[in-house]
């Protein structure tokens, strides 16, 4: 399993340092976006790709996701808001040709939200409008397109993100159980997302705290890394720890609790049967 940690985990830092944690923890690589101090240039993504790109190259760590923000928060340029599919769209294929000159071979989005004067089914349905073609630009640079099921979104449940998914053909998720365990759903339930994971986030959670200490949480993560292997998962996996006000994610030592992680996944790599 090839095992990195999103850079908006560490808010504080820049790329830089990010990248530095990352090697000194002897991970894989790391996954970027657009948030906080140790954000991607936004600007420079969508109208200087090729010599950012190399820039970031010197960083000395593979880059291998990218957390693509349309506005500057969860509901501005959402995909269910159509006022903003032309922009997004254009904007969308420069990212994924800077992605293709980094070497970044997947990207995700947020689904969207309730907007305003909507029903959550004219959401979906406008949603799915904006993400056939995204997944299409994906394809054409090589990009595998995928989108996290999360809260406040309006697929907030197993059920609603199986929905989506079935509509939109190629569309993959960003898998992160913490979403839905801390809304009550237990962990045979979110199972059933397994199969469609383009990238997998790992971090403790339980109900109505998205999320915990290792040790004081419900997921069983010797069950779920047994769940990526029956389903043929060769994505990547990143330790996702959070130090942001987003639904009080705020009181976890994020580097503690990424080694903690860090050792459970190299304790279970190491007992399984070598070629099962």
């Amino acid at each position: 399993m090839k095992l990195g940690m999103t850079s908006w985990s560490l808010p504080n830092c820049n790329l830089v340092e990010v990248a530095g944690i990352a090697r000194v923890l002897q991970l894989d690589h790391i996954d970027v976006g657009f948030n906080h101090h140790s954000s991607l240039e936004r600007l420079r993504v969508i109208n200087d790709g090729d010599r950012y790109a190399g820039e970031l190259s010197r960083l000395d760590i593979p880059i291998s996701g990218l957390y693509h923000r349309f506005g500057e928060s969860i509901k501005h340029k959402n995909l269910a808001d159509r006022n903003y599919h032309n922009e997004n769209l254009k904007n969308f294929e420069k990212a994924m040709r800077f992605c293709q000159c980094l070497g970044v071979s997947n990207v995700f989005v947020l689904p969207g939200i309730v907007n305003p004067g909507q029903t959550r089914s004219e959401a979906i349905s406008i949603a799915i409008e904006a993400l056939r073609p995204l997944v299409e630009i994906g394809l054409r640079w090589g990009v595998t397109v995928a989108i996290e099921a999360h809260v406040q979104s309006f697929i907030d449940s197993p059920s609603q993100a199986l929905n989506l998914l079935s509509k939109v053909p190629g569309l993959k998720l960003a898998l992160d159980y913490s979403h839905f365990s801390m809304l009550g759903y237990c962990q045979p339930e979110i199972d059933t997302l397994a199969p469609y994971a383009g990238m997998w986030h790992l971090r403790q959670a339980r109900p109505g705290a998205l999320q915990t200490r290792l040790e004081d949480g419900v997921l069983d993560f010797h069950a779920m890394f047994g769940k990526m292997i029956e389903c043929g998962f060769l994505g990547p996996v990143s330790i996702e720890y959070v130090h942001t006000p987003y639904m009080g994610a705020s009181s976890i030592d994020v580097i503690t609790e990424t080694i903690k992680m860090r050792e459970l996944v190299r304790t279970w790599t190491a007992a399984r049967p070598v070629g099962l």
